[in-house]
């Protein structure tokens, strides 16, 4: 797992992951509302910076932002070169909201060329935060690893 984003293939030159650093400064200047704006999907309606900030302190309560702010910097770090990539024998499921960003999607589109015998599933609708909440997201992984279990092949969904 790469803990809800996608490899980062190492023939890319990308010095950051900009998503972490804009919440790391976020999290630094006490802005997190006006960083779900600034990071909420292309097409959808914006809600006001009152609700923004609603929403933060809803979704980052009990949560230490700043250490969350600082795993983020260390995704960069996920460096796969595709060679490994290719390499990889075992059984491989990408799991991802069709409304993730242009950046996780790209990755995605990377990762899934060089490994085409991979598994995916795509939630219709689904983003970074709600594809996990989604009855499919849960359902597809229980059914790759039970098949994977009883050793079973693999097909394309």
């Amino acid at each position: 797992t790469y803990g809800g984003s996608s490899p980062v293939l190492s023939h890319r030159a990308v010095k950051g992951f900009a998503d972490a650093e804009s919440f790391s400064r976020a999290v630094a200047s006490g802005q997190l509302g006006q960083y779900l704006l600034d990071t909420m999907p292309a097409g959808r309606t914006q809600p006001s910076l009152e609700v923004a900030n609603q929403w933060a302190e809803r979704n980052f309560a009990n949560q230490d932002v700043k250490a969350l702010a600082a795993a983020g910097r260390t995704l960069n770090e996920l460096e796969v070169s595709a060679d490994r990539m290719r390499s990889l024998s075992v059984p491989t499921l990408f799991i991802y909201g069709a409304a993730e960003s242009k950046y996780v999607l790209d990755r995605i589109a990377e990762a899934r060329e060089v490994m085409p015998k991979a598994e995916v599933v795509e939630i219709p609708g689904a983003n970074h935060i709600t594809t996990l909440r989604s009855p499919k997201f849960s359902s597809s992984l229980v059914e790759f690893l039970q098949r994977h279990k009883q050793g079973q092949p693999t097909t394309q969904r």
